[in-house]
């Protein structure tokens, strides 16, 4: 059977419903909006057109618009590294710039980015 992409988002619609997580549930429904009318969406899911829209039309929050900008910062960090730092260095990076962030929020954000650290120089294998 041919993969459509969509089973990941699907997926991720269906615990947003289970752990009543609105803002999921309208990303979620953001996503599939071209498929399914929102009413009915809204319906089925739970929540009212009225939320959806409001969450649409809605500023992003404050710590929205801190995670954009630390995305750049570790981005630029990690490229500036050739790829090879983690989370712990990157963590420790900012600091030293003066960001005020938790380990686990830069390793969410660089999980959101897709990036990682990787180890440098060869090993010997069984060493």
């Amino acid at each position: 059977m041919e993969s459509t992409g969509h089973h990941r988002s699907s997926a991720d619609g269906v615990e947003a419903v289970r752990a009543r997580n609105h803002a999921a549930i309208y990303r979620f429904m953001d996503a599939h909006r071209k498929q399914h009318p929102i009413a009915v969406m809204a319906r089925v899911l739970g929540v009212s057109r009225s939320g959806y829209h409001a969450w649409k039309t809605r500023p992003p929050s404050n710590r929205a618009r801190m995670d954009a900008r630390l995305k750049k910062e570790i981005a630029d960090l990690h490229a500036r590294h050739g790829g090879r730092s983690g989370a712990p260095r990157i963590h420790e990076e900012l600091l030293k710039r003066g960001w005020p962030v938790g380990r686990k929020r830069v390793a969410r954000l660089m999980r959101e980015l897709g990036v990682k650290g990787r180890r440098g120089g060869s090993r010997a294998l069984g060493a």
